[in-house]
């Protein structure tokens, strides 16, 4: 794994708004935020399948506001396609090029599309050990998963609690594998492998008129299978004002020299880093730092 670099990081840079792009441009400034991530997109060689890399090594790299929007059109164009072919649901991709959209679906659309890439895959992929358990006949099975989801956040339990090791609600038409009944099986996640980013996501719309808030921790500490805790900090978040209909995002987030709140292209440079309760999607980059034990 990569330490934070805060060299690697870009200046800070606004994006416009076209066609409500809010919430893709978050995205970008959120991803932009992961030092690995940039440096990776550096390294990343040309190819016609590794387009959406390069488009973002492009945006990185723009010396001139034009150019830089033409390069953001043209990655929102492509994640837009992307989700047509992934579909075949023409309104829901036009939706997705001209409307207000959700920056998590973004977010899973767009790395669809770089996990082509295998050093961008690694940055982000972790795995998780499915355990199911039969109360009826007492017989276990497990299996391991391994992907590049975002992490969800149920509720204000610790963070640590949610995604480590919880249970998971299964419907109740599953059936068992061993005495074929249906009803009786449970099911609990454990994290095998964490990723060098992770983007976690808060549930803070419970309904569209009630908003429940999370405080994340400015540091995470993830217990290691070798001992001792990896240590996570916050690089990112992305936040959004509205309801489950719609309204606006803007991120909080570290550039080369310090933190800033970028809203599409107005950036306001901060004294001092900032943690929302109300943010939307939170993300941790690994700091390169272990501790012999867990706080």
């Amino acid at each position: 794994m990569q330490e934070l670099l805060l060299t690697a990081l870009p200046d800070a840079f606004g994006l416009e708004n076209t066609n409500n792009r809010c919430f893709f441009n978050a995205l970008l400034q959120g991803l932009l935020s992961c030092s690995s991530f940039t440096k990776t997109l550096a390294e990343v060689p040309s190819k016609k399948e590794y387009a959406a890399a390069i488009l973002l090594a492009n945006i990185l790299n723009a010396d001139d506001p034009a150019k830089l929007n033409k390069y953001v059109h043209q990655l929102h164009a492509l994640v837009a396609h992307h989700l047509y072919k992934k579909s075949d649901d023409r309104h829901r991709a036009t939706m997705f090029l001209r409307g207000q959209q959700c920056s998590a679906e973004a977010y899973t659309l767009l790395m669809d599309l770089l996990e082509v890439v295998p050093a961008i895959k690694n940055l982000f992929t972790h795995r998780k050990q499915h355990i199911y358990y039969c109360t009826k006949c007492d017989s276990a099975w497990s299996i391991v998963v391994e992907n590049t989801n975002v992490f969800i956040l149920e509720d204000n339990a610790p963070i640590q609690e949610q995604i480590i090791r919880y249970r998971e609600k299964l419907d109740a038409d599953c059936t068992c594998s061993k005495c074929n009944t249906k009803g009786t099986t449970e099911k609990i996640v454990k994290l095998k492998q964490v990723p060098e980013i992770m983007f976690m996501v808060s549930k803070k719309y419970v309904s569209p008129a009630e908003t429940n808030a999370h405080m994340p921790p400015k540091e995470l500490f993830i217990r290691s299978a070798h001992g001792g805790s990896m240590v996570y900090t916050i690089v990112a978040q992305i936040l959004h004002k509205g309801n489950l209909d719609g309204g606006h995002y803007w991120t909080i987030c570290q550039r080369r020299n310090g933190w800033y709140v970028i809203n599409d292209d107005a950036v306001t440079a901060l004294n001092e880093p900032a943690v929302s309760k109300m943010a939307y999607i939170t993300i941790y980059h690994y700091t390169g730092r272990r501790l012999s034990s867990s706080p």
